[in-house]
C-alpha cells in the first residue's frame, strides 16, 4: 500500500487551510497514492478557547466540502484530529476520521490522552477545551490493521500495546507535536512504539510557526515513517511537504516471525 504523510502548516483561518487541504489531495493524487494521512489540526491551529465555535463551523460549513473532494480525488483519506461537536456537548472532542474514497467515514478515533500542564485554562491545559475519548480503535482495511491515535497518546505506550492486542500492525500517530519536546522526544518515541510492536508508525505532523510570530505554537515537522525493525525516514523542520512511503503485510509478518518478541511476551 502507497502512502502519502502529510506535512502542513495551519492557522487560524479555515479557508486558508481549507485551500492547502485541497492543494495536498491533488498534489498527493499525482503521487498515485492509496491513503492520504493529514495530522492533527489539519483546519484550526489558533485559541483553543474557540474549539466549539471551531468545531460548529467545520460542521455547517466546511464538512461537506471536505467530503466532495476525496470523493473527487478518489482516494481514502485519514484527517488526523479536527474538533468534532456530539450531542450538543459542551466540548468538542478531537476527533481522528478515516474516510473512504467515495466519502463514506468508515472509522473514527476520539483522542484519548489530553496534554494538561496546568490547573489554568490556558491553551496547555487542553482538558479544558477538548472531551477526552475512551475507546482503543482498530480498523481492517486491506490486509492491514490500522491502529489509531493522536499526537500526545505517543507518550502512552499501553495504549499501544492494546492496539497490538487488537492486532494492529500499522500504528497511526497524526500530530501537532511541538518544536521544543520534539527535538528531545519525537524520534526516540515513535521508534520505540515501532520497535516494541513490531508494527509501521506513520506519523504526519505539524511544522512551523503558527499564527504571527508563532502565537500559537511552533510545530517540529519531521513527519517520519518508521519501519517494525526501527528504521525511520523523516522530512525537516521546516517545510510544508509530503512523504510517500511503502508499507507491506508481508514485512510485518518475517520480522515477527523472525523475532517473536510479541508471542514470548509473559505479561
Amino acid at each position: 500500500m502507497k502512502v502519502a504523510l502529510i506535512q502542513i502548516n495551519s492557522n487560524e483561518v479555515i479557508e486558508d487551510n481549507f485551500n492547502k487541504f485541497l492543494d495536498f489531495l491533488k498534489l498527493s493524487k499525482d503521487k498515485s497514492v492509496d491513503l492520504i494521512i493529514f495530522p492533527e489540526n489539519t483546519f484550526y491551529i489558533g485559541s483553543m478557547k474557540k474549539n466549539r465555535e471551531i468545531a460548529i463551523l467545520l460542521a455547517k460549513n466546511y464538512w461537506d466540502k471536505i467530503v466532495l473532494a476525496i470523493k473527487e480525488i478518489d482516494i481514502d483519506v485519514i484527517l488526523g484530529g479536527i474538533p468534532f461537536l456530539e450531542d450538543n456537548n459542551l466540548k468538542p472532542y478531537n476527533r481522528f476520521f478515516y474516510i473512504n474514497k467515495n466519502g463514506k467515514v468508515e472509522q473514527f478515533y476520539d483522542k484519548i490522552h489530553l496534554f494538561k500542564l496546568d490547573n489554568s485554562d490556558s491553551i496547555s491545559n487542553e482538558p479544558s477545551f477538548v472531551k477526552a475519548g475512551e475507546r482503543v480503535v482498530v480498523f481492517q482495511k486491506e490486509e492491514f490493521t490500522f491502529g489509531f491515535s493522536i499526537c500526545y497518546d505517543l507518550r502512552f505506550p499501553e495504549l499501544y500495546r492494546e492496539l497490538i492486542n487488537k492486532k494492529a500492525d500499522v500504528l497511526l500517530i497524526p500530530a501537532a507535536f511541538t518544536y521544543k519536546t520534539g527535538l528531545l522526544h519525537w524520534e526516540p518515541l515513535l521508534r520505540a512504539r515501532a520497535i516494541e510492536n513490531q508494527a509501521y508508525v506513520l506519523a504526519p505532523n505539524q511544522v512551523g510557526f503558527h499564527g504571527k510570530e508563532g502565537r500559537f505554537g511552533h510545530s517540529y515537522g519531521m513527519t517520519s515513517f518508521v519501519t517494525p525493525k526501527g528504521k525511520i525516514t523523516s522530512l525537516d523542520t521546516k517545510n510544508e511537504n509530503i512523504l510517500i512511503v511503502d508499507i507491506d503485510k508481508e514485512k510485518i509478518k518475517e520480522f515477527r516471525e523472525f523475532l517473536p518478541a510479541l508471542e514470548n511476551r509473559v505479561l
